[in-house]
C-alpha cells in the first residue's frame, strides 16, 4: 500500500513539473507566433511556479515577451504601465542566474535599450504636456539605472515645468550627489528656496553649503552677501567678505571679493566705501570687468542725477547754478569713460557698454567717438 502511495505522489510531482515546463514552452511558442497576450499570461504563470522560476530561460523570455508588448502596435495598449521595468528586471534576473548563458549578450543589450525606451517615453509625454506621466516615466527609468544622470536631468526639468517645487529640489539634490554639474543645481535650489518659497534663511544655508565646495565662486559669494542683507545681516556679509579678501592670495579672487564688497556698499548707500572697494579691486586686477564697469557706472549715474536736476530747473535757477552743475557732471563722465573703455576691451561684444560710451562721448562733445561706438553697436548682434 505504501509503495502505491509513493508511486502516485512521485507521479503527481512529475506531472506538476512537466506542466510548469510546458507553460514555459507554450509561452515561447506563442511569443514566436506573435500571440503576445497568451504568451504574457503563460510567462507570468511560469515565473511564479517554483520549478520554471528556477530556470534562467523563463526570465529571459519574460524579458522578451514584455519587450515585445511595448513595441507591438496592437498589444502595447494593454501592456502594463511598468512593462519596460518588468522586462528590465527579467533580463537582470536571467543575467544573475546565467551570466555566461546563450542569451547573456542579448539580455545585456536589451537591458540597455529598455532604459532609453522608458526615457524616450517620458520625453514624448513631456512634449505632449502630460507632465505627471512624464515624471513617472523618468523616475521609473531612474530606478532602473540609479547612477545614470540622464533620466534625472529630464525629470528635474519636468518637475520644474509642472512647478512641483519639492520634487524639483529633491532631484537637484540627487544630481548634486551624482556630481552632475553640482554648482548649476545649487544655484537653482537657492533660487527656488529664496524666490519661490520665500525662505531667504533656507536659501542662505544652501549658499553656505555650496560655498564649502566652491569657496571662491563669485556668484555664490554675491548671493551670500545679498541674502545676508535680506535677512538683516548686512554688516556680517561685508565683514565676512573683507576677511576672505584679506586672506586670499590669488589676485583675481582677491579682486573679485573687493568688487562684491563695492557692490554691497553701494546698495547700502555707502558711496565712499563702495568707490574705495572698486578702486581696490582694480588696483589688484585691472582686468576685473565688474569692478571696472561698476565704478564707471557709479560715476555716470551720479552725472545723470545732476542732469536730471538741471533739466528740472527754471530759467533763473539754471542761470545761477546750471552751468556749474553741468561742469560737475562732465567731470564725473570724464572719470567714468576710462572704466567703461576698459570694460569694453574685456567684453568687446557687450552692447550695454557700447550704448553707455556712445552717450557719454556725445555729452563730452566727442562726436567722432560717439559715431564710432554707434557703428560698433550696429555691427554687434543683439543677444
Amino acid at each position: 500500500m505504501k509503495k502505491v502511495v509513493l508511486t502516485v505522489v512521485a507521479g503527481l510531482a512529475m506531472h506538476v513539473t512537466f506542466a510548469q515546463k510546458a507553460e514555459l514552452t507554450s509561452a515561447i511558442l506563442d511569443f514566436r507566433n506573435g500571440k503576445l497576450d497568451k504568451a504574457k499570461t503563460e510567462i507570468d504563470n511560469a515565473s511564479k511556479h517554483e520549478k520554471s522560476a528556477a530556470m534562467s530561460k523563463t526570465w529571459f523570455y519574460r524579458g522578451e515577451i514584455y519587450s515585445a508588448l511595448i513595441d507591438n502596435p496592437v498589444y502595447k495598449k494593454n501592456a502594463p504601465a511598468d512593462a519596460p521595468k518588468i522586462a528590465y528586471d527579467a533580463y537582470a534576473k536571467y543575467l544573475s542566474m546565467d551570466p555566461k548563458g546563450e542569451f547573456a549578450k542579448t539580455a545585456a543589450e536589451k537591458q540597455k535599450n529598455l532604459y532609453f525606451v522608458i526615457v524616450n517615453q517620458g520625453v514624448n509625454e513631456h512634449n505632449a504636456k502630460e507632465y505627471d506621466k512624464a515624471l513617472a516615466s523618468f523616475m521609473q527609468a531612474a530606478s532602473i539605472k540609479p547612477q545614470d544622470t540622464t533620466a534625472y536631468v529630464y525629470a528635474v526639468n519636468t518637475a520644474g515645468v509642472k512647478e512641483d517645487l519639492a520634487k524639483e529640489k529633491e532631484l537637484h539634490r540627487k544630481l548634486i550627489e551624482l556630481n552632475h554639474q553640482p554648482l548649476e543645481h545649487y544655484i537653482r535650489m537657492i533660487y527656488i528656496t529664496d524666490v519661490k518659497e520665500k525662505n531667504p534663511e533656507g536659501a542662505l544655508k544652501l549658499v553656505q553649503e555650496a560655498l564649502t565646495k566652491y569657496p571662491s565662486d563669485k556668484d555664490l559669494l554675491r548671493e551670500e552677501a545679498r541674502l545676508y542683507l535680506d535677512t538683516g545681516k548686512g554688516k556680517e556679509a561685508i565683514a565676512k567678505l573683507e576677511n576672505a579678501a584679506n586672506a586670499e592670495t590669488d589676485p583675481k579672487l582677491k579682486s573679485n571679493y573687493y568688487a562684491i564688497i563695492g557692490n554691497l556698499q553701494e546698495k547700502n548707500k555707502n558711496a565712499d566705501a563702495a568707490v574705495a572697494a572698486y578702486k581696490k579691486a582694480i588696483e589688484i586686477d585691472a582686468n576685473n570687468y565688474e569692478a571696472q564697469y561698476n565704478l564707471g557706472a557709479y560715476y555716470n549715474n551720479k552725472a545723470a542725477d545732476i542732469y536730471v536736476r538741471t533739466n528740472k530747473m527754471d530759467f533763473a535757477t539754471y542761470q545761477k547754478q546750471g552751468k556749474k552743475l553741468e561742469d560737475q557732471a562732465k567731470g564725473l563722465i570724464l572719470q567714468a569713460v576710462p572704466h567703461f573703455e576698459t570694460a569694453l576691451k574685456l567684453q568687446p561684444t557687450d552692447r550695454s557698454t557700447m550704448q553707455t560710451l556712445s552717450q557719454m562721448y556725445a555729452k563730452l562733445g566727442r562726436n567722432a567717438d560717439a559715431e564710432r561706438m554707434n557703428k560698433m553697436l550696429d555691427a554687434t548682434p543683439k543677444k
